[in-house]
C-alpha cells in the first residue's frame, strides 16, 4: 500500500515536471515566434520605408529634371525668341540702308546726269561772229533757229552770237543807198551763197552749226 503511493507521488510528480517542462517550452516558442514575427514586420517596415523614400526621391528628382528641363526650355526659347527679335532688326536696318543707298545713288546719278547734260550743253555751244565791214554800207540782222531777229551791234567791229551744235544761225544783210554787196565768205575764205536774195535784202542760212563760225561782209 505504501509502495502504491510512492508510485503515484512518483508518476504525479513526473506528470507535473513534464507538464511544466512542455508550459515552458511552449512559452518560449510562442515568445520567439513573436520576436521573429515582430522583427519580420519591422524589416518589411523598414524596407517598405525605404521603398517609399526611394519613390519619393526619384519622384524629387524626375520633378527638379522636369522643372530643370523646362526651366533649359523656357530660356531656350527666350533666346530663341530674343534672336527671331534681333534678326528682325537687323534685316530691316539692312533693308533702310539698302534703300538709303539705293536712293543717295539714284540721287548721285540724277546729279550725274544733270552736271554731264549741263557741261554738254555747255561743250556744244558755239560762236558764230560776223566781222564789221570796212565800209557801213548797210544793215545787218541775226537770229537763231527761234526766229527772233535782232539789229547786229558791233563790239570791237564784231558781232558774236552762241549757237547750239545743231542749231541754224541766220542773218539778212540789207544794203543801202547806191551800194552794192560784193560777197560773203567763212573763216576759211570760202564765199557763202545767200538762200535769197530780195531786192537789195540778202538772207543767209548757216543750218546744222557743229563748229565755230566767222562771217567776212
Amino acid at each position: 500500500m505504501k509502495k502504491t503511493r510512492r508510485w503515484l507521488a512518483m508518476l504525479l510528480a513526473v506528470v507535473l515536471v513534464s507538464s511544466n517542462v512542455i508550459y515552458q517550452l511552449g512559452t518560449n516558442m510562442s515568445a520567439s515566434e513573436s520576436d521573429s514575427t515582430t522583427e519580420a514586420q519591422q524589416q518589411d517596415d523598414s524596407a517598405e520605408e525605404k521603398v517609399q523614400q526611394e519613390a519619393a526621391s526619384n519622384a524629387h528628382k524626375k520633378d527638379s529634371g522636369e522643372a530643370k528641363v523646362q526651366e533649359v526650355n523656357t530660356e531656350e526659347d527666350k533666346n530663341a525668341s530674343d534672336t527671331s527679335k534681333k534678326t528682325q532688326v537687323t534685316e530691316k536696318t539692312e533693308k533702310k540702308q539698302e534703300q538709303t543707298a539705293k536712293k543717295a545713288d539714284t540721287a548721285k546719278k540724277a546729279d550725274a546726269s544733270s552736271g554731264d547734260t549741263k557741261k554738254d550743253s555747255e561743250e556744244k555751244a558755239y560762236k558764230a561772229t560776223i566781222q564789221k565791214s570796212k565800209l557801213d554800207g548797210g544793215d545787218i540782222k541775226a537770229w537763231g533757229s527761234d526766229g527772233k531777229k535782232e539789229t547786229v551791234a558791233y563790239t570791237d567791229s564784231k558781232y558774236m552770237k552762241e549757237v547750239k551744235e545743231g542749231d541754224s544761225f541766220n542773218f539778212e544783210i540789207t544794203v543801202k543807198n547806191s551800194f552794192k554787196l560784193d560777197k560773203v565768205t567763212d573763216q576759211n575764205n570760202n564765199t557763202i551763197q545767200p538762200k535769197k536774195v530780195d531786192g537789195n535784202v540778202y538772207t543767209y542760212k548757216i543750218a546744222d552749226v557743229k563748229s565755230d563760225k566767222t562771217f567776212h561782209v
